[in-house]
């Protein structure tokens, strides 16, 4: 995975769940992805958007260089256990021609054959955009631009979204960044379709103490009902500290975001930020970092029940953590939950040797333990800064699976897949890659995982096939 390619993956839904004691150790077999033609490969191995409505029926999609070198969308539709050959997303109106420069960045169902895909694309004049194509009966629309809040930049506009999800077919909403018109300040974004219409976005209401340039960050949103939803993210007040907010929106509309009150002992220069977030019904749990006031960076959770959000605690690193973990979260549904109160993340963070590790932390009964070292397999180096844990699906309480990726004895990575039972993590088992494939090379490996019950999990990736040429591939555990 590419660190400077941050994107978050759709949470999973709550009841994607299932226990997987019968699969501990297993090998899963990965099969390659096939690409339009014709192609130069994924585009830095990036293939981030994953959603299922069921099992065998889930889609994927991300960046491809076409015959000449053009940056295209590509979308992978899988029915009853087939995956089809992958398929150009049709560009936006106005996109620079011959290369729209399109990125994936994230995906969500409604429904079966109702998903969307969120990204960005260059218009004829150079500005980055944002883009959404809809699913409809199974076919893919063409894209069409999102349109900014009202004080967006004209010229030299760029859009970073980070993160769809949709709670029916055809109602949807996103979230990321702009560039607003005002002293070039990066402002959030929130955009809603209903009924199969995208809204023009809003701008996120931040707290009247926000910095001159509140430089907002939206890592990623999860709905719990019609129109009930909550992004989580940042923002830089007047005396330049980093804040960790909550977006709440309820009764179809947006509210001002909401300033999260940290773990005890932090910091006034807290640094903190929110990057993952998990919903259902009745509950919600995000997880994210903060500086204490020793000046070392740990990770935070906090949850919301019926009466609203609780504070935020602080989650013990593993015995081998340095003084200063720095855990850093990918941002590809790395937390999920099988109950409220029970629940599992995990990411990457430094160990005392100054090697990069994965960790997973596990919430039981409403507490959160100390975190673990993410067991790697025999011969395994470290972890590595592109590695750690990536996704996670919890399936019943203590029985979750995670996707990660390692550094093996001939420093290349890997991807790996971990099972859970009864709170306890079991032993590493290494994807098998198309044509035994050496590597998912340094851009590669695992970014989405979803489990069912007793129909096992799928997970989506890339991998290294020769030189700086990445392919897409599914596998099944």
């Amino acid at each position: 995975m590419k660190i400077t390619r941050l994107v978050a993956l759709v949470a999973l839904a709550a009841g994607s769940v299932m226990p997987l004691s019968t699969h501990a150790g297993a090998a899963a077999s990965a099969t390659l992805l096939t690409l339009p033609t014709p192609n130069k490969g994924l585009f830095e191995g990036f293939l981030p958007a994953f959603a299922c409505t069921s099992s065998g029926n889930c889609i994927a999609g991300g960046a491809y260089s076409d015959g000449s070198n053009n940056q295209q969308g590509v979308l992978y539709s899988e029915l009853d256990g087939t995956w089809q050959a992958g398929v150009a997303l049709l560009p936006p109106q106005g996109a620079s021609t011959p290369n729209p420069a399109i990125t994936l960045y994230d995906g969500a169902c409604g429904a079966a054959g109702s998903c969307s895909v969120l990204g960005t694309f260059n218009d004829h004049a150079g500005n980055g955009q944002a883009l959404v194509a809809d699913q409809v009966n199974g076919s893919w629309t063409r894209a069409r631009a999102l349109v900014m809040p009202s004080d967006a930049l004209g010229a030299q506009l760029q859009v970073q979204p980070r993160a769809i999800t949709c709670w029916s077919a055809g109602n949807c909403v996103a979230v990321g960044t702009y560039n607003a018109s005002t002293m070039f300040t990066e402002q959030g974004f929130l955009a809603t379709e209903h009924s199969g219409t995208w809204q023009a976005a809003q701008r996120v209401s931040l707290p009247a103490d926000q910095g001159l340039n509140p430089l907002v960050a939206l890592n990623q949103v999860a709905c719990w009902g019609t129109g009930s939803c909550a992004a989580v993210g940042s923002y830089v007040d007047a005396n330049g500290v980093t804040n960790a907010i909550i977006v709440p929106r309820a009764g179809g509309t947006w509210r001002p975001a909401q300033v999260v009150v940290l773990p005890a002992r932090s910091s006034a220069y807290a640094g903190a930020t929110l990057n993952e977030i998990t919903c259902s019904l009745t509950f919600c749990t995000a997880v994210g970092s903060f500086t204490t006031l020793a000046g070392s960076q740990q990770p935070m959770a906090l949850t919301r029940n019926t009466r609203g959000w609780l504070p935020a605690v602080q989650v013990a690193m593993p015995t081998i953590a340095a003084a200063n973990p720095t855990p850093f979260y990918w941002g590809y549904a790395g937390i999920s939950c099988a109950s409220a109160g029970n629940c599992s993340f995990g990411g990457n963070y430094l160990n005392k040797s100054g090697y990069h590790q994965g960790f997973l932390a596990n919430e039981v009964n409403g507490v959160w333990q100390t975190a673990t070292t993410l067991k790697l397999p025999a011969g395994a180096l470290y972890a590595g800064a592109n590695g750690g844990v990536i996704a996670d699906s919890c399936t019943a309480v203590g029985n979750c699976t995670a996707a990660a990726a390692f550094v093996n004895a001939s420093k290349q990575y890997q991807a790996m897949l971990i099972t859970e039972t009864n709170n306890v993590w079991g032993s590493p088992s290494i994807v098998t890659l198309p044509n035994n494939a050496a590597t998912v090379g340094v851009n590669g490996g695992i970014y989405g995982l979803a489990c069912f019950a007793t129909l096992g999990c799928e997970v989506s990736g890339s991998y290294l096939v020769s030189g700086s040429t990445y392919e897409g591939f599914t596998a099944r555990l």
